[in-house]
């Protein structure tokens, strides 16, 4: 994947961009680069880039959701660019990268856990155990050159995932999971103002996560959704012994765009819709299925002479009907609703040498919902977050320049409700996993981040740079700890 992606890099010597600031600039500008449809490359105004980096992320802290861990550590390498090859735009991102975290208490079988997956292996531990994961990722978009008159244009965008994880104690645990993803997709212009897109795709998802039996271990659980589990020992015979499950995950996906462009703004309007289930079976017997609906709303705007401001609103709402075992009726449901509202503003900016300021504030929104029939349960919550920021790209020598933002962000949490009707005694990951994740969820914090970019113009060709991120994430009230989080980048745009 590597190979294949500086090879499309080295194709043509072209550099438009040797600051990083224009580099953030020309993503945020165009509308296109941003949306679904691969063949809106072919009508963006984006400058041409070469990037690669090496990277360090941490976090620590205990005001995390239950099955995070308190500690954990990613040393990475990553590369994307935009290139105009014979015509042909190109786009494409290459992320891999190795973690490690420690004092993870529950989650011992999935490489991270999502609210839309019931069920999973869940190990009480006592939080000493290394849970390491790896990851390697390629996202290629392309699109052809605009024909018949410059209306038309194709793309195809292609995505591949390879992700695995693995505990070092005794129950050990494995994963392995891959998404792959295909979506070929189109762009009309009907006329200088106004143009279609459709973009169709297909997803696959399969995965496999293995605790081993070498020794025998209780405490071992597969959860069914919201309390309900179904107990395992890490040995002796199936039913009881607990081996290996397997996710297979299928998705039709689509989405529709209009692009509308006028004399002082540019506007994208996207549609987005996917559909599938999730068939998870243990040792080839059904635990349970999920059938998702995904639904997904965006609009951007550019505004003014210069498209120097961004007016953007962003939602994605998710619903899930989870059936146990092969029963075809539902035995829970979860809805989820996330939204963004956010406008920027830049001073002085331009796509090859980005901009003076950036001013920007917004809110983030999400409402879940999480019921289950029988056993009876429900777990609610909603959060709204408003946050600000306020960044500087300083020239401090005639190859140099510093680039500086502050991010502030206060979240609410407007309700938060858990109640499940059967709580089984003894049954200490149930009883008091959920109690600590709503603790979780219902917390007031305040959200501040940190980051400084310095960019040294080497010359024409080279231009490497070194940035430092940081955010503290401060609950209020008493005994909820706190979160660090630190990201480090050494790279260069060539």
């Amino acid at each position: 994947m590597a190979v294949c992606l500086m090879a499309m890099a080295t194709a043509a010597m072209a550099q438009d961009i040797n600051d990083r600031a224009a580099y953030y600039f020309n993503i945020d500008h165009d509308l296109w680069y941003n949306s679904s449809n691969a063949a809106g490359l072919a009508l963006g105004d984006m400058a041409q880039w070469r990037n690669v980096a090496l990277g360090y992320d941490m976090a620590t802290g205990s005001f995390t959701d239950s099955w995070d861990a308190r500690s954990k550590s990613v040393v990475s390498a990553s590369g994307d660019m935009l290139m105009d090859i014979e015509g042909f735009k190109v786009a494409a991102r290459l992320d891999m990268g190795l973690g490690r975290l420690a004092k993870s208490r529950y989650n011992n079988s999935l490489y991270e856990v999502s609210w839309d997956m019931p069920y999973f292996v869940a190990i009480n531990s006592d939080e000493s155990f290394l849970w390491r994961q790896s990851r390697a990722a390629l996202d290629v978009s392309a699109a052809t050159p605009l024909i018949l008159d410059d209306r038309l244009s194709a793309g195809i965008n292609l995505k591949m995932d390879l992700r695995g994880a693995s505990k070092n104690a005794i129950p050990n645990g494995k994963y392995r999971g891959m998404q792959l993803e295909i979506m070929p997709s189109a762009t009309f212009a009907i006329n200088d103002d106004h143009t279609v897109g459709l973009a169709l795709g297909y997803k696959l998802n399969p995965a496999r996560s293995l605790v081993g039996t070498g020794a025998t271990a209780s405490g071992v659980l597969v959860l069914q959704g919201l309390g309900s589990a179904s107990p395992r020992y890490a040995g002796g015979d199936f039913p009881n012994k607990l081996g290996e499950l397997d996710y297979n995950a299928g998705f039709f996906a689509a989405a529709v765009d209009y692009n509308y462009k006028g004399d002082a703004s540019d506007w994208l309007v996207e549609l987005t819709f996917d559909k599938g289930a999730t068939r998870v079976t243990e040792v080839g017997k059904a635990v349970g299925r999920v059938d998702k609906i995904l639904t997904g709303f965006s609009v951007a705007g550019l505004l003014g002479d210069q498209r120097s401001r961004k007016l953007s609103l962003d939602i994605l709402y998710n619903l899930n009907y989870w059936l146990e075992g092969s029963m075809e009726t539902p035995k829970g449901t979860n809805s989820q609703l996330d939204a963004d509202l956010g406008y920027t503003a830049y001073t002085d900016a331009d796509l090859e040498t980005g901009f003076d300021w950036v001013f920007g504030l917004g809110t983030e929104f999400h409402l879940m919902n999480y019921k289950r029939f029988f056993p009876e349960g429900n777990l609610a919550n909603t959060r709204l977050m408003p946050y600000a920021f306020l960044g500087k790209n300083v020239s401090i020598a005639p190859e140099q320049s510093l680039l500086a933002r502050l991010n502030l962000g206060y979240n609410f949490a407007a309700k938060t409700k858990y109640d499940y009707k059967e709580i089984t005694e003894g049954n200490y990951i149930v009883n008091y996993m959920y109690d600590k994740e709503v603790g979780y969820l219902g917390s007031y914090y305040l959200r501040t981040s940190l980051e400084a970019e310095y960019t040294y113009r080497f010359n024409s060709l080279l231009t490497p740079y070194a940035s430092l991120g940081t955010t503290l994430l401060t609950p209020m009230g008493k005994g909820k700890g706190s979160r660090f989080l630190l990201s480090l980048r050494l790279g260069v745009l060539f």
